[in-house]
């Protein structure tokens, strides 16, 4: 299943939860028809419908435009869904970063395990790692990631990765240029004296 489907599919079981919310409770019974018309109830109904519509399409715009990837993952590293930043990113469909897994686009070094100790500790980790493309270049990241229970119970991961490559390299211009100054002025000093 695609991670937006994933989603999604949280949002819809989370109608019910929606409706009751708005006082429009999906249950019957002696109880609820007896406190509200029924024109009442299904106006509430309605306006809970166009609250969960607009706050899927609200989802649905945020997850397919984010400039940052966003995957759906298992804490153990299996990737369920990738946006279509995410795609871009690491040059791969969503079915082939499914396949690839945390394994195959994440370079696991020094950096890496501290991360996910501290996520599996806290629920929450964020780090800078390299990452993996199709074409086997690499890439510097900062990624995000929570662990969440699920509406069905079940543990999963959300990571939001962007890409600091030019950061990088920006920041080494910055620190190659103030070494430079700093050489230059020792350099006067020494003439100097």
């Amino acid at each position: 299943m695609r991670l937006k489907e994933h989603f999604y599919s949280f949002a819809v079981k989370q109608k019910i939860r929606l409706l009751d919310y708005c006082g429009a409770s999906l249950r019957t019974n002696k109880e609820n028809s007896e406190k509200m018309p029924r024109e009442q109830t299904i106006g509430k109904r309605k306006k809970a419908k166009e609250v969960l519509r607009d706050n899927e399409l609200r989802f649905r715009s945020l997850y397919e435009n984010s400039f940052d990837a966003v995957l759906l993952t298992k804490p153990d590293g299996h990737i369920l869904g990738a946006n279509p930043a995410a795609q871009r990113m690491l040059g791969m469909s969503e079915e082939e970063i499914q396949k690839a897994g945390r394994k195959g686009i994440v370079v696991i070094d020094e950096r890496a395990k501290p991360a996910l100790k501290e996520r599996a500790r806290t629920g929450k980790a964020k780090a800078e790692f390299i990452f993996r493309r199709k074409d086997g270049s690499t890439f510097e990241g900062e990624a995000a990631s929570s662990v969440f229970t699920d509406s069905d119970g079940i543990v999963k991961t959300s990571m939001i990765i962007r890409d600091i490559t030019e950061r990088k390299k920006a920041e080494e211009a910055l620190q190659s240029s103030e070494k430079q100054k700093n050489d230059i002025s020792f350099h006067r000093i020494n003439v100097i004296l």
